[in-house]
């Protein structure tokens, strides 16, 4: 029995642009590897791994592998292996906040350097999870959920910026300046969305939003923190409602996780940390980069869980 397991997923951004040089990585290691490329060899991979009753489990690939793999051991009842994530997606948020900024190469020698260690010796970080529940469908885990005008960046980086080669943090970092620049503009696709946040006992989160999203995480792409709640709660939320009033003068700030003195509800700005909230999605949401729709008139009920250690690769 190997202490360690990999799931390698070929067609993560990263990772397919530099696969041979992955697989030689991943060759080194005193490790059970296999090699995935949808959802369902990702659940299949997750499960023959917790069969084999490895100690640590890597997860090389994106985002959306990290949370597949994530929610599957969640659903699993019975001892859980550790969870490494290594950066081998495009965009990489979960990756990059757990461990720091670290390459393939440095965080796959991380990792053989963690597995080779007793429980004990190995470095750990904590984050909750977002437990995200629909009528009707499975529950799924993850770390960062986005509606509205999110989804419309997302497609616009499939469309215009990831179509043409451009796969790194920096890449979306374009879509993510497009978005902005649709919705000072006042742009249809980037200002006419249509999703309610709910949190209980806040009246300030009432009514339709242009954009919404929740977090666990400490940091997202670039290092942003577009967060600016002061409450001791898990879960970073923030949404912008339409039309936001003086966008340009504010942006700065917010995308910083600073206050402004106009970044108020009644200008179309709100920020908290809260334990959970109540998504009304008629365009659907996506988790982790996996986009989901539920059924119209299902309500998608979103609270933290306790804290999860994962085995940190570098500074996270």
């Amino acid at each position: 029995m190997s202490r360690l397991g990999i799931i390698n997923n070929v067609q993560a951004g990263r990772t397919r642009a530099r696969l041979s040089r992955v697989r030689e990585l991943l060759a080194r290691c005193d490790a059970a590897v296999h090699d995935v490329g949808d959802l369902p060899s990702i659940v299949n991979a997750t499960q023959d791994l917790l069969a084999e009753e490895v100690e640590l489990i890597g997860v090389n690939g994106g985002d959306g592998t990290a949370q597949a793999v994530i929610t599957e051991l969640q659903r699993h009842e019975g001892p859980l292996p550790e969870l490494a994530i290594l950066p081998g997606g495009t965009t990489n948020l979960t990756a990059h906040d757990l461990n720091g900024r670290l390459g393939i190469d440095a965080a796959v020698r991380a990792l053989v350097n963690q597995s080779g260690k007793t429980t004990a010796e190995r470095v750990r970080v904590a984050r909750p999870l977002l437990e995200v529940r629909v009528a009707g469908q499975p529950t799924e885990f993850g770390f960062f959920l986005g509606a509205g005008a999110i989804l419309a960046g997302m497609r616009h980086f499939r469309d215009h910026v990831g179509s043409r080669g451009l796969r790194d943090e920096l890449a979306a970092g374009l879509s993510l300046l497009r978005g902005l620049a649709g919705i000072a503009g006042r742009e249809h696709a980037w200002s006419d969305h249509h999703t309610e946040a709910q949190v209980a006992g806040r009246s300030d989160f009432a009514g339709t939003q242009n954009l919404v999203l929740a977090t666990t995480l400490q940091r997202l792409l670039l290092g942003l923190k577009p967060w600016w709640g002061q409450e001791r709660a898990p879960v970073h939320l923030t949404a912008l409602g339409h039309q936001p009033k003086s966008f340009l003068r504010v942006v700065p700030s917010i995308l910083r996780g600073k206050s402004h003195h106009r970044a108020t509800p009644a200008n179309g700005y709100r920020s908290a940390n809260v334990n959970s909230l109540v998504l009304n999605a008629a365009e659907g949401f996506a988790l982790d980069g996996q986009i989901f729709t539920p059924e119209p008139g299902n309500a998608v009920s979103v609270r933290a869980t306790p804290p999860h250690n994962f085995v940190c690769l570098g500074t996270g």
